[in-house]
């Protein structure tokens, strides 16, 4: 698989792993509480605290709409450059 196709891959990841944190966050932290303890401790603490789960899911989507569109953004800079 080629970086471009990764990139999409991860853009995806990030957006809908940050629109499920955004939508039902105490439920989306909840279902994470898996693994070491200090995960698991992590987990809690966001599940307590749906609002600072709604923004960090804010961020993981702002993040992967930024890494979907700089493919494009050197996409069209580098048609410009062949013209």
């Amino acid at each position: 698989m080629n970086l471009s196709r990764w990139k999409d891959f991860g853009a995806m990841l990030l957006i809908g792993d940050g629109m499920m944190g955004m939508v039902q966050p105490s439920r989306y932290a909840g279902e994470w509480q898996m693994g070491p303890s200090s995960w698991q401790g992590l987990m809690e603490f966001l599940k307590e605290r749906p609002n600072l789960t709604r923004l960090i899911g804010a961020v993981e989507v702002a993040g992967g709409l930024m890494l979907a569109m700089s493919d494009d953004c050197c996409r069209a800079e580098a048609k410009m450059k062949m013209t």
